[in-house]
């Protein structure tokens, strides 16, 4: 096993840790079964299926099996369908969060879909033409001439994401900046080690943290601004 597989299954493993104590801690939160509370658990699900199939494409790499290669492309189309798709919750449940409004996220959700449907497709056409990825005969990814195409709809869903994180709170919004640079900065050091789902991982760790703290932040604000009018 290499040093880039070996790397990239103990990320996995703990992320699915960290998000297995997410879905234990968060099970309150999805009794309220408020929108943000939905979109928040939909995430946690699409991170864990991102991880599995992140893992699953490392561990069969190089390996002389049936049928293995055609796992792992699909593993990799899950893998990066997934990558996009929860950008694009990521998006929606900020916004919900500044704007608290149903209608706004109606409308927004089927416009803002289209960059991860233009990525989906262009799996879809990979599977024949190998543009973006292909999986070599020794059972090892093989980057495509538009192998960087994978990466702009989750670039533009990060980006509205942090508009809103910092709408929302500047601290979560620069935490938010500096997880983004040092995923970006870590993958140029070692490409070879897949860091993306502790990443997803971290995004909503620091979210819940904020969530819970949300009540009493208001709180205080109110206290203050009660006190500020009696003066």
């Amino acid at each position: 096993m290499s040093i880039g597989t070996a790397g990239s299954l103990i990320m996995d493993t703990a992320s699915l840790f960290f998000m297995t104590g997410i879905l234990n801690y968060t099970e309150l939160y999805r009794k309220r079964g408020r929108l943000d509370d939905r979109l928040y658990f939909s995430m946690v699900i699409v991170n864990i299926i991102m991880t599995l199939a992140d893992a699953l494409a490392y561990f069969l790499e190089r390996r002389q099996m049936s049928l293995v290669r055609e796992t792992i492309m699909a593993s990799n189309m899950v893998f990066f369908a997934s990558f996009a798709y929860f950008g694009y919750l990521l998006m929606l449940y900020l916004d919900y969060r500044v704007y608290r409004d149903k209608g706004r996220l109606r409308k927004l959700r089927i416009p803002a879909f289209i960059p991860f449907l233009l990525l989906f497709v262009l799996l879809l056409i990979n599977l024949k033409t190998g543009w973006l990825y292909t999986i070599a005969d020794d059972a090892t990814y093989q980057i495509g001439p538009l192998n960087n195409l994978i990466f702009v709809p989750a670039a533009m869903y990060f980006a509205a994401a942090e508009m809103l994180s910092f709408k929302i709170n500047f601290r979560l919004g620069a935490l938010g900046a500096l997880i983004v640079i040092s995923r970006i900065f870590w993958g140029f050091i070692s490409r070879d080690i897949s860091s993306t789902s502790l990443t997803y991982t971290l995004f909503l760790v620091c979210i819940h943290l904020h969530a819970m703290n949300a009540p009493m932040i208001e709180g205080m604000t109110r206290e203050k601004e009660t006190v500020e009018g009696t003066i």
